[in-house]
């Protein structure tokens, strides 16, 4: 009793996963509003250009990663930036084949967190990220649920 391994259930993975990137993207949302260049503001722009123009799954997923990467380097935070893509590594990058529909939600709200870091207003790009991410997983859990059933 007590010994050996075992495995967590997926809600609590994921979720556990999702709270650790809620808690990395408020910083580097805080030091991306605080560090906004004209460079980076132009970077963001372009990606939200281009989103606004698509919905093909494979440009918005790639445009997503984009959008991070800039955040990334306007906050100055490369060693968060890849402790952020191991977690992303082990939940949340497979959300889209998996759970279809979140590619939809993922564009528009990568859209108002951008709009919100444009803004210089990280309060409502955190919001933005966090009722995007609440969605997604809803509709993560959703999928789940309907495959095992």
């Amino acid at each position: 009793m007590h010994r050996g391994g075992f495995v967590l259930p997926i809600e609590t993975s994921v979720g556990d996963n999702a709270e650790v990137w809620d808690l990395v993207f408020g910083l580097v949302a805080r030091r991306a509003v605080a560090r906004l260049t004209p460079e980076f503001d132009a970077q963001l722009a372009q990606v939200a250009t281009e989103l606004r123009a698509t919905r093909d799954p494979a440009t918005i997923s790639a445009l997503c990663e984009h959008y991070l990467d800039v955040l990334f380097d306007a906050a100055s935070a490369p060693a968060v930036a890849r402790m952020v893509r191991r977690i992303r590594a082990t939940s949340i990058d497979t959300i889209f084949s998996v759970a279809p529909n979140t590619i939809e939600i993922s564009r528009k709200g990568t859209l108002a967190v951008i709009t919100a870091i444009r803004d210089h207003d990280s309060e409502r790009a955190n919001s933005a990220h966090a009722a995007m991410q609440r969605d997604c997983l809803d509709l993560l859990m959703k999928a789940f649920k309907n495959r095992g059933g």
